[in-house]
């Protein structure tokens, strides 16, 4: 079985005893199920998943008080609203969005320099 494989890999590779106590889901991708227990749990959806997740994975060590920071994956252009940047917030203090600045970076031979900074016009979910 995979899962007996799995385990004794993780003990090949030294792993704690804290790190061989995984949790174990099944699952079928394309029929769109996951569940805890295959023989029990009907095969219906996903929530087996995203429980599994909020339980068992912690959230990100942030600083809430410092200032606005994001990690920025993707940039766009839009005649409508211009250069859109998309990516993690990494520190965000909720209450004070209506403050935050954007910085645009242009990175050259010469290295990286500020080349821009004016208000964010919306944050997006």
């Amino acid at each position: 079985m995979a899962l007996n494989r799995t385990f004794d890999l993780f003990v090949e590779l030294g792993a704690t005893n804290e790190q061989g106590d995984f949790p174990v889901l099944y699952g079928s991708g394309l029929n769109g199920w996951i569940v805890r227990d295959l023989e029990r749990d009907p095969h219906e959806d996903m929530t087996a998943l995203f429980e599994t997740i909020v339980k068992h994975v912690p959230p990100p060590a942030v600083d809430r008080d410092g200032p606005f920071l994001m990690q920025i994956s993707t940039l766009a252009w839009s005649d409508y609203h211009g250069q859109i940047g998309g990516g993690r917030h990494l520190v965000d203090r909720r209450a004070e969005r209506d403050q935050h600045r954007r910085h645009v970076f242009r990175v050259g031979r010469a290295g990286c320099g500020l080349a821009a900074e004016s208000p964010v016009s919306r944050f997006l979910p």
